[in-house]
């Protein structure tokens, strides 16, 4: 793994980048370049409006520090999490259970795992 200095991970394009390369294969879509183009004409705003709905739409889950991320991000463009499908809810579930999706609730066998092993 390669640490990332904390300034280069100071603008919504490069959590949401960042992000992004951490769930290679996530999608079974074309979602990843799709994200990728959009931060690439500097839509990063629409980047990850985008990713957040096909994370909630697929039920991928997140590691605490890509969570932290897509929030800063969002904090970093002024987007309300409300604004962003799932993030809000996710977070708060998150910080409630440590349970690690979005998108509706698994079944018990999956709120058991501990918060940060996420089932690829």
């Amino acid at each position: 793994m390669r640490y990332r200095l904390v300034s280069e991970l100071t603008t919504p394009a490069a959590n949401i980048m960042t992000v992004l390369n951490d769930m290679r294969g996530g999608f079974c879509d074309g979602t990843t370049g799709n994200v990728r183009e959009l931060v690439e004409h500097d839509e990063p705003g629409v980047a990850l409006q985008v990713l957040c709905a096909q994370l909630f739409e697929y039920g991928i889950k997140l590691s605490n520090l890509n969570l932290s991320r897509l929030t800063t991000a969002a904090r970093l463009m002024c987007i309300p999490l409300s604004d962003l499908d799932g993030l809000a809810d996710y977070a708060r579930r998150r910080s409630q259970t440590g349970f690690a999706a979005i998108g509706p609730p698994a079944d018990p066998a999956e709120m058991a795992r501990p918060a940060g092993f996420a089932k690829h």
